[in-house]
This record gives structure tokens, sequence and C-alpha cells, in this order.
């Protein structure tokens, strides 16, 4: 057996590997592979070209640079990804937090700066591995974060991530279908993240997505809006009046996606856009109540922010639809 490659020597080869296998971004796909496989930061990597691996990190990178070539995600190999500044353990279980997502944290942020003092209570719908819920909690301080799934497997990921952050004190999970079963006029903004990928292109998206991540955070039916067709009405009746709604689409959906909003009850819509420009983001606030119209908020004893926070020291678990119900009755 001949000696083990240098870090040169492994990250040209890993690169030209990668490159044949259609990657993207080959070069730098292999040195994060690379930087994993030998525990090395990136400091190390451009210090230590000409030192040689040893067998075991060796081996470790040529199971990685196999695994990529096969169109693996890079964040399911690295285990990790970095989402508006907060560190999260990213895997199959949910779609691993895109860019694209941070519009959609930035739109809240610039939405609720003048309330952000407030003791807010905002809903994180479709919240996959909890990295929208987790970034408004990171600048949010004073505020009560729900991160609501449908999927038991993302939800558990997203438990995992509410713990490693610290954030279970003011993040709480539960399992649920979009907003059924949550009580009207309980939340101050609601951020979706909906999946809004029209079924007929799933076939055509890259193998990382396509193969790797779940069809459940990805179908949005024949034109990608169905999942928000039945989630506006749902957000109108959770969120208080004046409450606001956000929600990200895809490219070439903001006409459509801003009929559905007005259609339930929201307006004026407003647009925030991607880096590339592209609209990413709608939000908009639900209707005042009319004039005369007796008033929806909750009484002190159906309010949910107190609670449905996870105690101290707790490990936060999902709760379910009639969990969260029975919370704001003051049952639990």
């Amino acid at each position: 057996m001949g000696a083990a490659p240098t870090a040169r020597e492994a990250n040209r080869s890993g690169a030209r590997r990668l490159a044949a296998a259609g990657v993207s971004s080959p070069a730098f796909d292999a040195g994060l592979l690379l930087r994993t496989a030998a525990g090395w930061s990136a400091a190390d990597l451009a210090a230590r070209p000409e030192e040689r691996l040893s067998p075991a990190a060796s081996a470790r990178f040529d199971r990685l640079i196999g695994a990529r070539a096969a169109r693996r995600p890079l964040q399911h190999l690295t285990g990790s990804v970095e989402f508006f500044g907060v560190p999260l353990a990213v895997g199959p279980e949910a779609l691993v937090p895109r860019p694209d997502t941070e519009t959609l944290v930035e739109a809240v942020l610039a939405r609720l700066a003048s309330k952000s003092a407030a003791p807010l209570r905002i809903a994180d719908v479709g919240c996959g591995s909890g990295a929208v819920a987790l970034a408004l909690a990171s600048r949010l301080p004073g505020s009560r974060l729900f991160a609501l799934d449908c999927s038991a497997p993302a939800l558990g990921l997203a438990a995992r991530n509410v713990r490693d952050t610290g954030f279970g004190g003011r993040v709480r999970i539960a399992r649920c279908d979009l907003l059924r079963g949550i009580r009207s006029g309980v939340f101050d903004a609601v951020a979706a993240n909906l999946p809004y990928v029209p079924d007929a292109e799933i076939s055509r998206l890259p193998p990382e997505v396509r193969d790797h991540e779940p069809r459940l955070a990805l179908a949005g039916g024949f034109d990608g809006l169905e999942p928000l067709r039945r989630f506006a009405p749902e957000a109108a009746r959770a969120l208080r009046p004046e409450g606001e709604l956000f929600v990200e689409i895809g490219a070439g959906q903001r006409p459509a996606a801003q009929a559905i909003l007005e259609a339930a009850g929201f307006g004026p819509v407003t647009a925030f856009s991607d880096l590339a420009g592209i609209p990413r983001v709608l939000a908009a606030p639900r209707a005042p109540e009319p004039s005369g119209a007796p008033n929806s908020e909750p009484p002190p004893s159906q309010r949910i922010y107190r609670d449905l926070r996870p105690r101290p020291g707790k490990t936060p678990a999902a709760s379910s639809p009639a969990g969260l119900i029975a919370a704001q009755r003051g049952k639990v």
C-alpha cells in the first residue's frame, strides 16, 4: 500500500472526481470535504498543503468524495450548515436551509422592527430543521417562537437544533398540518416556507434535491401553490387583527400568490427580493376587524405564549395540535 496523499494531492484528485460527476462547485466541495475528513480548519488546509493525510483521514475523504460524486448533498455529508449566523444540524429529514430563505427572516425582521421590544408570538410553519424559528429567536430576544411541521422526522431534527442552540426556553415545537387546530387570533406574525415546486418540475431538479431531500417539503401541486391556497385562510384565522403574514414563493409565482393572499383577507402585499433580484417573499398584514366588531384577542387564559414555553432544562418535544389547544385553554 502506498503512502497516503498530501492534502494538496487529495484535494486536487477529489475535485477532479467531482467535476467528472457533474458537481457544480468541485473545488469548493472537495476542500470542505477534505477539512471534514481530516478535522482541519480552512486555515489548516491553507497552511499544510504538503502534509500527508493519516490513513484514516484519507479513507474518510475517499468515502466522502464518492458519496458527493453520487450527488448526495454536500451539507448531508458535513452534517451542518450556518443559517443567518446560527449553526444547524442538517440531514435527509428536512430541506437543507437555503440562502434564499434568509430573505424570509430579513422580511420578518424588517416588518417587525418597530415591535421587536414586545413579547411577540411568531409561528414558523413548515419549519423543517427549525432554521427560520431559530434565526428569529436569535434576533428577537423578547419573542416566543412556535416551530410547526407535519413531518415527525423534520421535527426531530428541529428539536435537536433547538437544544443545541440553547433556545429551548423560547422556541416550542409542535406537529400539525399547516395551522389546522390552532385557535383564532393567537399569533402576532406567521412565517411560512411551504412546498412551492410544481409537481411536474420535481423530476428536473438537481439530483441532490430530487433524490435526497423530502418530497413532502418540495411538492406544491400542479402550479406549486396548492399548499398556499389551503394555508392562507388558516393563517388569517390564526393571526391577530393586523398581524403579519410572510410567505416564501418560487420564481414567477408572485402574481398568483398575491391574489391568493388578497382573497384570504391580507393586504396590502409587499414583495421582498432575494440576492438574485427575484421576488422571494410576500408580506402582508391581516385586514383589521371592522369598526364595532367584537375583540378577537383571546382572553388571558387562552393565550399561548406562556403555557407553550418549554420548561427550563427540558429538551423541547413535539406537541400535537390538540396539545396546543389544550395549552391555550390553560390545561397544560
